[in-house]
C-alpha cells in the first residue's frame, strides 16, 4: 500500500535538495519525493510493505543529515505533494 508522509530535515539547505532527494530515492520502495528546502521538509510517498520512515532515516542520517517525523502534518499537506 502505497502511503505518504511528511518529515522534517532541519540541517537541509537549498544546496542539498538534489542530494537528499537522491538519498531518499535510493531507498527501497519509494515512489515520490517532494523536497522544500525552505520549510527544511520533504514529503515521501513509498509502499510500506517495501520501506518504513527507519530506512529513511537511516539513509539520511548516514549521510549527515538530521530527520525528524513530523507529529501532526501541516494543514497545506495534501497540496504540497500534488
Amino acid at each position: 500500500m502505497l502511503i505518504t508522509r511528511m518529515v522534517s530535515i532541519p540541517n537541509m539547505t537549498k544546496l542539498d535538495e538534489d542530494e537528499v532527494s537522491r538519498i531518499l530515492h535510493d531507498v527501497w520502495g519509494v515512489r515520490n519525493i517532494k523536497i522544500n528546502a525552505e520549510k527544511k521538509t520533504a514529503a515521501i510517498s513509498f509502499d510500506e510493505k517495501a520501506a518504513t520512515m527507519d530506512d529513511f532515516k537511516q539513509a539520511l542520517n548516514d549521510s549527515g543529515f538530521e530527520f525528524q517525523m513530523l507529529e501532526q502534518q501541516p494543514p497545506d499537506f495534501p497540496d504540497y505533494i500534488k
